[in-house]
Formats: structure tokens, sequence, C-alpha cells
């Protein structure tokens, strides 16, 4: 499940950044103009992304182990700042329902690493 969640992470924000930081067409409809703080949440999506690749790699290294901390911050995170923008931005952005999307993912990600880390 890690995997998955870590796949899902890359998949989408790599190209929402790259289609952001290109200014593609339909960019500012959904994120807005570009600005400065359109230019922070680029950072922080390039951010999860960058992230989540630096774990799929350990994780095909043999590392699982060791990234599941760091991989269960970033799950925790994201979740509770995309449920954020459901009371900030609103359900109907479509944003907000792929967040929403992301964190039922990340959400049985998380319960499976802590069923398994249970004795």
């Amino acid at each position: 499940m890690l995997v998955i969640s870590l796949l899902v992470n890359a998949l989408i924000v790599f190209p929402v950044s790259i289609g952001m930081l290109t200014d593609q067409p339909g960019m500012d409809a959904v994120f807005g103009a570009k600005s400065d703080a359109r230019t922070i949440l680029e950072s922080v999506y390039l951010a999860i992304g960058l992230i989540s690749v630096a774990g799929l790699v350990a994780i095909g290294l043999g590392q699982s182990a060791q990234i599941i901390p760091m991989a269960a911050g970033l799950l925790i995170l994201q979740i509770v700042y995309k449920l954020i923008t459901v009371t900030t931005v609103g359900i109907s952005s479509p944003v907000v329902l792929t967040n929403l999307a992301v964190v039922a993912v990340h959400t049985v990600t998380l319960v499976t690493l802590a069923r398994q880390a249970s004795p």
C-alpha cells in the first residue's frame, strides 16, 4: 500500500506542478493566477513528489522499514492539509475532490502500516 500512496503522489503532483510552472491552459482557473502564493504551492507539490520518489527508490533498494516513519509523516501531513481544504476552498473544487480521493488512499496506507507494526 505504501508504494501505491507514493506512486499516487508522484503521478499527481509532477504533472500538476509542471502544468503550473509552465502556465498550461486551465491552471489559472483551478489554482489561481500566477503569483507568489501559487509558486509556493508549486514548491510544496514538488517537495511532496521528490520525497515520494525518494521513498520509492528506498523501497526499491530494500529499505522499506527505514523509510516508513518519513513516509507516514508525509502522508499524515497530506491528509490533514487536504481535509482542511474542504472547509477553506469548498467541496465543489476539482482540486478538493482529488484531495479527498488521495486522503482515502493515504488513510488506507496508514491503517495498513499501523496493522503491520502492531504485534
